[in-house]
């Protein structure tokens, strides 16, 4: 198919080009979001990443940046939701992991069944933590503990400290400050 004769005058294609192009570009206005394919470039200036350090809900609300900075050693710039757990994170991008603390409730299993499992497979035999209803901390991991509570599982691991922290000694605080706090957030 061919371009009628009528459009082809100089000015009028120019002027057609410019039409088409504004109207693309109104067109993509307004909707609110941007295609899937669209690339990591924009002439928009960068936000900030603003912090969620008052994170509360869940998981989050079961120890504070302040507790988790003094048991680790490791600032704490940010505060995330991940799943049924929380994460605090060292940079307020979230690529610096300090502590992740993850539940498992019914809704994903016999807990009592997934608990005696992992504490077979991973547990410290020297090492009887009691916090919760059983717990344990997991052998081969330094600052890794694991108890059962109120019917959910909770696995908390330090990812990061600061230096000359016993994270073993650490996690264990900071279990217990959680356990502590079970049922209240």
């Amino acid at each position: 198919m061919g371009v009628p004769s009528f459009l082809l005058g100089g000015s009028r294609v120019v002027a057609l080009v410019a039409m088409s192009a504004g109207v693309l570009a109104v067109a993509g206005c307004g909707t609110g979001a941007w295609p899937s394919n669209a690339g990591t470039s924009t002439s928009l200036p960068p936000t900030a990443t603003t912090p969620n350090i008052a994170a509360t809900a869940g998981a989050c609300g079961l120890l504070t940046p302040a507790e988790v900075i003094a048991a680790t050693g490791a600032e704490v710039g940010r505060v995330s939701y991940l799943g049924d757990g929380c994460v605090w994170e060292r940079t307020q991008d979230g690529s610096d992991p300090v502590l992740n603390l993850q539940t498992t409730t019914t809704q994903d299993g016999d807990i009592a069944t997934t608990f005696a499992r992992r504490r077979a497979e991973l547990a410290d035999p020297t090492q009887n933590p009691g916090i919760g209803q059983a717990s344990f901390v997991v052998s081969g991991i330094p600052g890794a503990v694991d108890w059962v509570q109120d019917g959910k599982m909770f696995d908390l691991r330090i990812m990061d400290s600061g230096p000359g922290v016993d994270r073993n000694a650490a996690a264990l605080t900071l279990a217990q400050q959680a356990s502590a706090r079970v049922g209240q957030s």
